[in-house]
């Protein structure tokens, strides 16, 4: 299942705002995954990432230098 970058970042920013400490959250796709805010902050980052690739044209692309219809 591929999971929606929006969908992750929401979910981490909110855990970073109401959590201290270590904690759960729910993945989307049905698991609980317990982790810390540096933890968080790192998953929150690479979701970022992620989207930022999609927005660009996607991670095959931006590697090879193409933009656009190349």
């Amino acid at each position: 299942m591929s999971v929606n970058p929006d969908t992750m970042i929401t979910l981490l920013e909110a855990f970073l705002q109401t959590s201290v400490g270590v904690s759960s959250i729910k993945h989307p796709d049905g698991r609980t995954i317990t982790m810390d805010r540096a933890q968080a902050m790192a998953e929150l980052s690479y979701w970022t990432s992620v989207k930022s690739q999609q927005a660009r044209g996607g991670l095959v692309m931006s590697r090879l230098g193409l933009k656009g219809d190349a």
